[in-house]
């Protein structure tokens, strides 16, 4: 769990949320600074292609709206370290 906004966000959720969509292999919810403001952004691996405009009209009804990510960017794999974590 972390804050953002002096909101308690669990990442884990968003997580378990984002890869509950069919199209989705993986997916990693991280904070990340844009023009010096912090926001969510989702990292995704899909199998068929999807829009992130879809991904978001997905999580608006299943996650609180401030943990909705406001940053999509689909990658060809998500990048793990020597432990094997994301």
């Amino acid at each position: 769990m972390i804050k953002l906004n002096r909101l308690r966000i669990e990442l884990d959720e968003i997580k378990t949320v984002l890869e509950d969509i069919s199209e989705i292999s993986s997916g990693l919810p991280l904070i990340k600074k844009i023009n010096n403001v912090d926001h969510i952004c989702a990292y995704y691996v899909t199998n068929d292609k999807i829009k992130a405009t879809t991904i978001r009209d997905i999580l608006k009804p299943k996650l609180t709206p401030y943990m909705v990510p406001t940053a999509y960017l689909e990658l060809d794999f998500i990048p793990k370290t020597q432990n094997g974590k994301k």
